[in-house]
């Protein structure tokens, strides 16, 4: 009851915070946890980041990550601001940070995901496979030891399994065969994991 007695702007500010904390940490278990990261997999997949990258998701992750993620806003007065408050800057910034945009956007390189934190995120090289989980906001990476400190690292982006099934011709039908397979990519490198 006391929480839903604060005033609005604090209301939306720790739903803010909520949200992208839970998003923080689905987002590091999806890492650490096979079975979620044969789904987010994926996303990580892309070689060439673009503003659309984002959008390179595989149905079962994205639903999980955003019915987990918003469940903190229900616990808030202001839950449908909180929710369309984030989608709306969570949006803008995963667009940016997904460009292949050279920029840490210099001093806000400390509060939110950058393009350059985020490429690192998605390298397949193991020194930065590890870190920049942050969904938003820098700060959970910085608490829990997650964030790359190397601020001008910039190494190619993908994952290191040979199988995967890359677009390798245009046109409509290559194109829906090719999303057909990454979306029952996951399901083929559990099965994999599960019989050897």
């Amino acid at each position: 009851k006391a929480l839903r007695e604060l005033p609005v702007a604090l209301h939306l500010l720790l739903g803010y915070l909520a949200i992208d904390f839970v998003g923080w940490f689905h987002h590091f278990v999806r890492h650490k946890i096979p079975f979620f990261w044969a789904f987010h997999a994926v996303h990580h997949s892309q070689q060439e980041l673009n503003p659309f990258s984002n959008e390179r998701v595989h149905i079962f992750d994205w639903f999980v990550a955003n019915t987990i993620k918003f469940i903190p806003a229900f616990f808030f007065k202001e839950s449908l601001g909180i929710i369309l408050g984030y989608i709306v800057i969570h949006k803008i910034l995963d667009h940016l940070n997904h460009a292949n945009v050279k920029t840490n956007l210099g001093p806000l390189k400390y509060i939110f995901v950058t393009p350059q934190s985020h490429r690192v995120h998605h390298s397949g090289e193991k020194a930065y496979f590890e870190k920049n989980f942050g969904d938003s906001l820098r700060i959970w990476d910085h608490l829990f030891g997650t964030q790359c400190r190397d601020y001008d690292v910039y190494p190619k982006t993908g994952i290191t399994d040979l199988d995967y099934p890359y677009e390798k011709q245009t046109g409509f039908f290559n194109e829906l065969k090719s999303f057909l397979n990454q979306q029952l990519y996951p399901f083929k490198n559990i099965w994999q994991q599960l019989t050897k």
